[in-house]
């Protein structure tokens, strides 16, 4: 007798956290930012978000985040486990939009 398969619907992701209030490739920055601690990583991101990452929005908000971060460490005085990785991307990101 055959085993039945129950019904699988496809896996949904639904992302409300910013919804219309971002920048297109925000998402893709906070995934960059996140992986920002394996370096490997964070460049596989950027490669697979070149679309939006590469872009003036991208940009822009991969460096609000690096600001973010750099604002924490300024006002608590603690040096956060990605704040060294944002402090380095800075100048770059700067530099390429000016």
């Amino acid at each position: 007798m055959p085993v039945r398969q129950p019904h699988r619907r496809p896996l949904t992701i639904l992302d409300w956290e910013d919804w219309g209030k971002a920048p297109v490739g925000r998402d893709a920055a906070c995934l960059w930012s996140a992986s920002l601690a394996v370096p490997s990583l964070a460049d596989r991101v950027l490669t697979e978000f070149a679309d939006v990452l590469d872009t003036r929005a991208g940009r822009l908000s991969r460096l609000m985040l690096c600001t973010n971060v750099a604002r924490a460490h300024r006002r608590t005085g603690r040096i956060g486990p990605l704040t060294h990785a944002m402090e380095a991307a800075a100048p770059n990101l700067l530099t390429a939009l000016i």
